[in-house]
């Protein structure tokens, strides 16, 4: 075993244990003796950083539980370490959870710029804005308002703007103004927020000849030079052809479309090549006059110049825009304190003002140990805030602290928002003589199956002709074959093509249906349209689906007929939202509305008139969508209202977090699936999806990597093939583009831990495009043999691996580290942590060790539990209306369980010498030297004496039911006579079985 090693780079495969890693180095560091709080772990997303530190806790719980298990993890570690040991190491790092430092990069980078706010210019008070949130929309739009006002724009700059945007969005330029240009300055403020500062808005040189020609010079040379074609007597097509194309260059403009002239033609491409005006056309040989030589390429090249001027303008026009937006939004920033993640980054890594150990010391202490996850996708700007912290500790002569870097570039998924997989790489060229490498393939996750396809697909990619070779070269030269660790896990893969592009929502049906029942389901899309689009079918067939992430409020009907009627009360003469708005109930709102809302607020006006609202037979999600309206719609009034148009832009603009629950269909897009595994994922492949192309319009540098040489808008394809400098950068984007979208295509493929189901649409009539994903993923199978036997109406396998009768196991087991034990560090022992629904014989779970045991993620109990949380006591209930108040169902499950508590149960009416009642009480208790958390279902205080009772939905009850909660309901007892200091005599325990309506005393 090798001894501890400072400095450590490991390059991990999807499923191969990146996050095991990190969390049994932060084990070492701790069982070494290093404060907590001298260690640090960050990661990308809150999700994945909470991960993070529940993994810690699980591992400490896991080896503070047996001598057995201690002894696994020290061999892990390279420590000898009792059981003991590991609960001091627990209890030190919970006396310091306050000061603990997992989270993720933002939240470190956000703590160094309230650090330096007042040298950096901030305000006292500033903070943050999710700048994807309705309020961040809202500030954006304030801003392009103020910068777009007439008086604000110069006039020359106004007409060169709007052709680009014209260009930037291909013509087709969203309805909504104020949306497009929102999503035009965003889409290339990225890319300029990563180039030098201040960018060298020089653009490539361009051949001499590429001069534009005035109108009548233009009129004189076609008409001489149609003479000259008509003199050839080219054959066929020839001579209609070669007029077309002098005339298109002849009254070509400055507000033409390049591409309508077809400079690949054989005509075209022949005349500009020529040097002496020899040309051949359909294998016959032609000679313009020496005359004409030099008029037909300037004529030729009008367009392209032309268009060149024009794009010099437009690229000049957009570096004035983006250079006064940021001006404009730096201004805000320091006058109004509101700024993004993006900003505080940018800001910190400029920061000069301050050395490291002033930081350090306004931080409360510096960090000895870092440990930084995903570390592909860090952008420079997060890495030149980092840098000096972390440039000081791989300096250090003395090797007494240490820097780890974990990630893989095959799931290098975000260079969209400035992540660069090449600082992965520099980091180990440039300290090299410190930083040790690590390669990890093996999975943890995944059955032998679903890695076979995985392999299959990636390993030794062909170097296809359309395909970008530079991404192929990239690919083949860090990918590794895959291998299971767990090689009894069953499991499958498969890959079916439909027989009709329609039948592919009732094939993704029919796949989850097969799919074991207890099973956890992902579906993988990419974009969150086509999640919408699935998320929609899928609940009108009945099955219950979360669509995770953030998703618009308007993607439910009630919602838009609500809409719908504001717009007509402030809109009168908006006919077709009068017409929605009556098709959902709502037969004319007029302007009484409008007065109710001056009045009473949004909210109070919104929910009086939702109660004319029509709703489907099974209306959950729409009252849910409804819910969340209103509640924005009170969180509008709380900041002091606005317009019925204003709020209708608060509305289109909020998004809503949906989360998963145990048993639900997850439906995300693959990158929100990024770090996630399940049981079975789902890929449906569009026809439409593609490895990422370069398009026409967007801001590009050149390729210069230390100092950009120029930076230009990019222009069309027949101008780049004219311009050298262009078409090499082209050829890089290209080959980054198809990179990014094999390592999207990998992260969908290494989520699924025993089934792949990879759904593709109908093979093309045709040889299709190797650059479409379901044209690729045919091509690399066609020679696999495996075609299988698939149980599907609806399409046939290409593809099939493994059993379709898999077995579900959760889980797969864990991966030891190669780790030499150093110095350990000695500390007190900390409380053992219990909770009442634990029964004493069965082991802790460490996933729950901050979880109060209501939160079982059932839907069923948790919906059961709130309702009960609502009841005071049952003899003064009105059940139908305590039903409608709180909008459940009269029919639904819940409701039945209540409905049978009431029924049954007369300890739930209001006693005699009644003192107190609690319900849903949670608490933390030392007891005996134990730390128990918990939560009181219901508790009935009466004269000297107290009634615990603890709601069940169990159908059946028998001696074994009651024998298993037999040592919950005794430790609540001990609990609450601790708290209240009642005898526990006095004290009884009452669990209530809803579903049986049974009701049983624990003694």
């Amino acid at each position: 075993m090798a001894s501890f090693v400072p400095y450590l780079c490991i390059s991990a495969s999807a499923g191969s244990g990146k996050t095991f890693q990190l969390a049994h180095r932060y084990i070492q560091l701790l069982a070494s003796g290093v404060e907590a709080e001298r260690i640090a772990a960050y990661t990308f997303s809150r999700k994945a950083a909470g991960e993070i530190f529940e993994e810690i806790l699980e591992y400490l719980l896991e080896a503070a539980s047996s001598e057995a298990e201690a002894a696994r993890c020290s061999h892990i570690i390279g420590l000898d370490r009792s059981a003991a040991d590991f609960e001091q190491d627990l209890q030190r790092m919970l006396r310091s959870i306050h000061r603990l430092r997992i989270g993720t990069l933002d939240s470190r980078i956000q703590q160094i710029l309230n650090a330096c706010s007042i040298e950096l210019g901030l305000p006292a008070r500033f903070r943050m804005v999710d700048m994807d949130s309705a309020e961040g929309i809202w500030m954006r739009n304030a801003l392009l308002d103020r910068l777009f006002h007439p008086r604000r724009l110069p006039e020359s700059e106004q007409q060169s703007l709007l052709q680009l945007m014209e260009l930037s969005t291909s013509g087709q330029a969203d309805k909504q103004l104020d949306r497009t240009l929102s999503s035009f300055i965003e889409t290339h403020l990225s890319i300029f927020r990563n180039l030098p500062h201040p960018p060298p808005w020089e653009l490539p040189s361009v051949p001499a000849a590429w001069t534009p020609l005035d109108r009548d010079k233009r009129l004189a040379i076609a008409e001489r030079l149609s003479k000259e074609v008509e003199a050839f007597g080219l054959p066929a097509k020839g001579p209609q052809s070669a007029l077309t194309l002098l005339s298109q260059c002849r009254d070509f403009e400055s507000h033409s479309a390049l591409g309508k002239i077809k400079y690949n033609s054989p005509l075209a491409s022949g005349w500009l090549a020529s040097e002496d005006g020899s040309f051949t056309y359909s294998k016959k040989s032609y000679q313009w006059p020496e005359t004409c030589v030099k008029d037909l390429k300037a004529l030729l090249l009008h367009p392209l110049a032309l268009s060149w001027k024009r794009l010099v303008q437009q690229t000049c026009a957009l570096g004035h825009l983006l250079t006064r937006y940021e001006q404009e939004h730096l201004y805000d920033i320091r006058m109004q304190g509101q700024l993004g993640f993006d900003d505080a980054t940018r800001l910190v890594g400029e920061q000069t003002l301050l050395d490291l150990p002033e930081i350090a010391f306004r931080l409360d202490g510096e960090i000895d140990h870092w440990l930084l996850d995903e570390f592909q996708d860090t952008s420079p700007a997060q890495w030149a805030a980092l840098l000096p912290f972390v440039d000081e500790i791989l300096q250090d002569p003395e090797e007494q602290r240490s820097f780890f870097y974990v990630g893989d570039i095959k799931q290098a998924i975000y260079a969209w928002r400035g992540g660069r997989t090449e600082l992965f790489l520099e980091l180990q060229q440039r300290y090299a003589a410190r930083l040790q490498v690590q390669q990890l393939s093996t999975s943890w996750r995944s059955a032998a199956p679903v890695l076979d396809l995985v392999n299959h697909l990636f390993t030794e990619i062909p170097d296809y002709e359309e395909f970008p070779s530079g991404a192929v070269q990239s690919w083949n030269e860090i990918f590794e074959p895959h291998v299971a660790a767990n090689t009894a896990l069953s499991g499958m893969s498969q890959l079916l093509e439909l027989e009709s592009a329609e039948d592919m929502y009732p094939l993704l049906l029919e796949q989850l249906q097969l799919a074991p029942k207890d099973a956890g389901k992902a579906i993988l899309v990419r974009g969150n349209k086509q999640g919408q689009e699935i998320s929609s079918y899928l609940r009108q067939q009945g099955l219950e689906v979360v669509l995770e992430g953030k998703s618009p409020l308007r993607d439910c009907r009630v919602v838009e007929v609500l809409l719908a009627a504001l717009q007509v009360s402030a809109h009168p003469g908006d006919s077709r939202s009068r017409l929605l708005a009556s098709m959902g109930g709502i037969s004319d709102p007029g302007p009484l509305l409008l007065q109710e809302i001056e009045q009473y607020g949004f909210a109070s006006s919104l929910e009086k008139l939702s109660t004319q609202l029509r709703f489907e037979e099974d209306a959950s999600f729409s009252r849910q969508r409804l819910r969340q309206v209103l509640d924005l719609a009170a969180a509008f009034d709380a900041e002091g209202g606005g317009s019925v148009d204003h709020f209708i832009d608060r509305v289109e603009y909020a998004r809503i977090g949906e989360y998963s629950r145990p048993g639900v269909i997850r439906i995300m897009t693959i990158h929100q699936s990024k770090g996630l595994g399940f049981d079975c994922v789902f890929l449906p492949v569009t026809a439409s999806d593609a490895f990422g192309k370069t398009d026409s319009g967007r801001l590009v540098e050149g390729p210069t990597q230390v100092q950009a040489d120029w930076v230009s808008l990019l222009p069309n394809k027949d101008m780049r093939s004219y311009l050298p400098a262009f078409d090499q950068r082209v050829d890089e984007l290209e080959a980054e583009n198809a990179f990014e979208s094999l390592c999207v295509l990998y992260v969908a493929l290494t989520r699924a831990k025993q089934q792949l189901s990879v759904l593709l649409p109908p093979a093309p009539k045709k040889e299709g495009k190797v650059t479409v994903w379901a044209n690729w993923i045919r091509k690399a199978v066609e020679t696999s043999g495996e075609t299988g036997n698939s149980r599907s109406a609806f399409a046939h396998s290409l593809y099939q691996r493994g059993r379709a009768d898999w077995d579900l196991k959760s889980s797969a087991p864990s991966e030891p580290l190669e780790k030499q034990p150093f110095n350990t560090a000695a500390s007190s022992a900390p409380l053992k942590r219990y909770e009442p629904s634990q029964a004493d014989d069965q082991k802790r779970s460490p996933a729950k060790a901050f979880r109060y045991i209501a939160e079982d993620g059932r839907e069923l109990g948790s919906r059961v539990h709130e309702l009960f949380e609502q009841l005071e006591f049952s003899d003064q209930l009105d059940l139908s209306a305590f039903f409608e108040m709180h909008e459940e169902r009269s029919d639904s499950d819940a409701a039945f369980h209540v409905r049978k508590a009431v029924e049954c149960f007369s300890c739930l009416a209001r006693p005699d010498h009644f003192k107190e009642l609690w319900r849903e009480q949670r608490f933390d208790i030392e007891l005996n030297g134990d730390w128990i958390s918990g939560i009181f279902d219901r508790v009935v205080f009466l004269e000297g004496e107290a009634w615990i009772q603890d709601y069940k939905t169990n159908r059946t009850v028998n001696d074994k039911t009651i024998d298993h909660y037999r040592p919950q309901m005794l430790l609540y007892r001990k609990v609450l006579s601790d708290m209240t200091g009642l005898a526990e005599k006095n004290i009884r325990c009452q669990l209530l079985f809803t579903g049986a309506g049974s009701l049983v005393e624990v003694s």
